[in-house]
């Protein structure tokens, strides 16, 4: 995904740091043992949300364990050992990060094209190596759909962040119980709608620049009016998407390890507001 949900790591306490740090190790860790021993690099903060989102909707208490690993190779740290969940977040991962590589090769332009290129091999591996055909099935057809939006130069803001939402909630909610799949289904939406809007608010002058396809710069007749549109009601937007996300968590009972609840809390309340700040401000700077 992304790289915008992410905690606001100071307003955790220490063991609560400790045991986000050990999921996004442990994430790391299953993506090695169940994609491939080089798909490590397509970790992110995003999916460890969606890992931490599928252990507390299905009550996973997780073993923690220290160990040494290739990019830590001299002091042993904490991190989850291996589960059901982390394994799906895995094979997720892997897919999601092979249609990405297929679309900058589809849509970039020289430099971003080529490298995507180059790492198409290796990602084609990890993806093929996903043991869910549902994750691989939703994904493209998710990612078809996603695209002819861009092919069209749509310009709704709402369908394809809608479109990518929803692709999103069906990963989410995959085989848990209707309860749960349905707080799980709206959480992804909602995730989903909210990483989209960011992502294109934060590429809106870099796409303007290179004629890229951006839903603000077609939903607006001009320029001016898609900076009022960030200035007036933007925030206020993004901030709904959020409330929805916190309102769905809380519906979920608190059976697993309270530092799992704890993290997504930070993440939705502070952290993905606070990263998302960070990076209009990079680009304000630009």
């Amino acid at each position: 995904m992304f790289g915008y949900v992410k905690p606001l790591c100071s307003e955790l306490k220490v063991r609560e740091d400790e045991y986000y740090r050990g999921i996004y190790c442990g994430l790391c860790r299953s993506l090695s043992k169940n994609t491939g021993g080089f798909s490590s690099i397509i970790l992110s903060y995003d999916m460890t949300f969606f890992a931490i989102v599928r252990m507390a909707l299905t009550g996973t208490h997780v073993k923690m364990i220290k160990r040494r690993c290739l990019p830590h190779p001299i002091k042993r740290h904490i991190m989850a050992f291996d589960n059901e969940e982390l394994k799906y977040t895995a094979y997720c991962s892997a897919v999601l990060a092979h249609m990405k590589v297929k679309d900058n090769i589809h849509d970039e332009k020289f430099f971003k094209k080529a490298a995507s290129v180059l790492v198409s091999p290796f990602t084609s591996i990890f993806a093929k190596r996903s043991k869910e055909k549902y994750v691989k099935e939703t994904i493209e057809k998710g990612m078809k759909y996603f695209s002819s939006f861009e092919d069209n130069k749509c310009s709704s803001i709402d369908e394809p962040a809608d479109a990518f939402g929803q692709m999103i909630g069906d990963l989410l909610s995959y085989k848990l119980d209707e309860k749960n799949a349905l707080i799980a289904k709206d959480i992804g939406i909602h995730v989903g709608k909210w990483v989209y809007l960011a992502d294109a608010r934060c590429d809106y002058y870099k796409d303007l620049k290179n004629s890229s396809y951006n839903p603000f710069i077609y939903a607006f007749e001009s320029q001016e009016k898609a900076e009022q549109f960030f200035k007036e009601d933007f925030e206020m937007i993004m901030s709904l998407e959020l409330n929805r996300i916190k309102n769905d968590f809380a519906l979920i009972e608190k059976t697993a390890d309270p530092e799992l609840y704890a993290c997504a809390e930070n993440i939705i309340l502070a952290g993905m507001k606070n990263t998302l700040k960070r990076e209009l401000e990079k680009e304000s700077k630009k």
